[in-house]
């Protein structure tokens, strides 16, 4: 009997052993591929603390064996655009808007046709005013913010993509209304007065407002809905007139080759445009590119009938010769403006 209890316990151990000794093995057989994430700042927290977790869970899941580590890099957008040509290694960018992707296209690191399913565009948000608790300035539109001595905060066009959204905002607003390209000019130059100070991303602009600089701050939507959602009180006025944003994300070819991770990055591509994860960033305040999500989150967000997106303006290849590019436009506009002062 006593040998018999001691051949038990011996064939435990051993069990238990044999056990613990899988375990380690498994571990260590487990394969670890990273996808480094670079984007513009704003959508950094829903894509960090949900979205990736998520699709890491999902990868696991059909592909056993294989993990995923995400890195992540958020700065303003086209800062992100230069770095990653400058050699920030991305799998995928995830840009404010179109020309900071086509800038690293067009530097040779994107071989595909990135924009063929809608127009690359992963999510949406509008332009809207960051006002003081109560609107002690009684801001309601674009006119009120034009008004000499209002203290306005945009970040800046050539760091930040935020802030073209902005100048494209106010600029199709009073040519969607009526108004011609004189008009939108003198809104324009009135806007630029009125700046106390150009930021460097949509979020430095934001907490430059919170520290107490200036009055009123362009911003997106999806900024505020996300500070309410850190159960901050916010308060913001959408304009009668404002601009869709759309933001665009792409493989970046040159790395995903490098790494060997393009299989990976193109199936977050794929879950980033799922209504799964669109379902995501509507809670963290974007609107989805799928209109029946958007429907669903109606009375978060708020039918537009004034809205306009980039197409109105003749897209960005216009707008970027009409407004931004040397010669243009807003550079005209700074450069007067700076000999005024």
């Amino acid at each position: 009997m006593k040998n018999r209890v001691l051949i038990f316990i011996s064939i435990t151990i051993l069990l238990i052993t044999s056990i613990r000794v899988l375990g380690r093995s498994d571990q260590t057989n487990v394969k670890k591929r990273k996808l480094f994430i670079v984007g513009f700042s704003v959508p950094g927290e829903a894509v960090e603390k949900e979205i990736a977790p998520l699709f890491s869970k999902k990868w696991t899941e059909k592909h056993p064996g294989e993990e995923i580590e995400f890195q992540f890099s958020w700065g303003a957008s086209g800062a992100q655009a230069r770095n990653v040509i400058l050699g920030l290694d991305a799998d995928i960018v995830y840009l404010s808007l179109e020309p900071d992707v086509r800038l690293i296209e067009k530097a040779g690191l994107i071989h595909h046709d990135w924009n063929l399913e809608n127009k690359g565009i992963v999510s949406k948000s509008v332009i809207v005013f960051r006002v003081e608790p109560g609107n002690p300035f009684h801001i309601k539109d674009w006119a009120d913010i034009l008004k000499a001595g209002v203290k306005v905060l945009t970040p800046n066009p050539q760091t930040s993509g935020g802030a073209r959204w902005n100048i494209l905002a106010l600029y199709g607003s009073i040519l969607k209304q009526g108004g011609n390209v004189s008009d939108a000019e003198n809104a324009l130059r009135a806007l630029y007065g009125n700046v106390v100070t150009f930021g460097e991303s949509a979020r430095a602009s934001i907490q430059d407002f919170e520290r107490g600089v200036g009055q009123i701050a362009l911003t997106y939507e999806n900024e505020v809905l996300w500070l309410r959602k850190q159960g901050k009180s916010v308060e913001f006025v959408i304009p009668s007139s404002t601009i869709y944003i759309e933001n665009p994300a792409a493989v970046v070819d040159t790395y995903t080759d490098q790494h060997g991770v393009k299989d990976i990055a193109q199936t977050f591509l794929e879950f980033l445009r799922s209504e799964e994860a669109q379902k995501i960033l509507a809670e963290w305040g974007f609107r989805s590119i799928h209109a029946r999500i958007e429907e669903e989150y109606r009375s978060r967000f708020p039918l537009l009938p004034q809205a306009f997106d980039i197409g109105f303006l003749g897209g960005w290849s216009k707008v970027e010769t009409d407004l931004f590019n040397p010669g243009s436009l807003w550079t005209k506009i700074i450069q007067t403006e700076r000999k005024k002062s």
